[in-house]
């Protein structure tokens, strides 16, 4: 089933040197729920200039974001995964090494929280915890 639903996300960053930023996000998107347990979501992303979308079932989680930024990444528990990311200003080389990644959905709302390492040209460059809930509107 594809329902219509307000989604809120939360980012704590935290870089090599200990400096922390927290981001916060709300839209309306879009949730398809499948038989077999995997989920999407996609909404308007109107500070990239596009859409995210995010996906995942029990074994993987993926966010990609199209817009002036764009993105691809990848999370599967204890794997160090290559990411796509490619700015105004050209391309990184990216990967992420996911430490955490958990979720639930019921028919009415969904949680994902995911605690992922960021490494630039393979050195640390942040530790990020994100946090995605979406409750269904009626």
């Amino acid at each position: 089933m594809i329902y219509k639903a307000t989604l809120s996300s939360r980012l704590l960053s935290t870089t090599r040197d200990g400096q922390r930023d927290e981001f916060r996000h709300e839209a309306q998107a879009m949730v398809a729920v499948h038989d077999d347990g995997s989920w999407s979501l996609r909404y308007h992303d109107e500070e990239n200039g596009g859409q995210t979308a995010i996906s995942g079932n029990s074994a993987w989680t993926t966010i990609q974001r199209e817009g002036h930024v764009r993105s691809r990444m990848r999370f599967v528990h204890k794997e160090l995964l290559p990411a796509l990311y490619i700015t105004p200003m050209g391309e990184f080389d990216m990967s992420t090494m996911t430490h955490h990644c958990q979720f639930s959905i019921d028919a009415n709302s969904g949680h994902l929280t995911l605690h992922y390492d960021l490494l630039l040209s393979g050195e640390l460059a942040a530790q990020n915890q994100l946090e995605i809930k979406w409750i269904v509107k009626s």
